[in-house]
């Protein structure tokens, strides 16, 4: 027994590594944390971004006023703020709003 606690805390600590949140097989994402960093580029024809704990959230492009599909917000968070996402991941550390309603950006109480 005194053996097995080193192993598991050696498997939890893995699973820290790993990237944010929990992706299911579709590819979707959902992570909480703290704002790091915000882009308004989506307002000269560019991407909206918000990095939260070093991932990066797409929450709008220039391409918005085409009418695609994008989930909530319309605006984004202050840096510093806690946040919800529920987002489709595009990279090890990307993700976007982009593609249902669904998908979210949310300020934590």
């Amino acid at each position: 027994m005194k053996h097995l606690l080193p192993a598991c805390a050696l498997v939890a600590l893995s699973a820290c590594a790993a990237a944010p949140g929990t992706t299911d097989p579709a590819g979707t994402l959902r992570f909480s944390g703290t704002v790091l960093a915000t882009d308004t580029g989506c307002y000269v024809d560019g991407v909206c971004t918000a990095t939260v704990d070093g991932t990066v959230v797409t929450t709008m492009s220039g391409e918005r006023l085409n009418n695609p599909v994008w989930g909530q917000p319309n605006s984004l968070p202050a840096v510093g703020q806690k946040v919800a996402v529920f987002c489709a991941r595009t990279g090890p550390k990307a993700c976007t709003l982009k593609g249902s309603t669904s998908y979210y950006l949310r300020v934590l109480p």
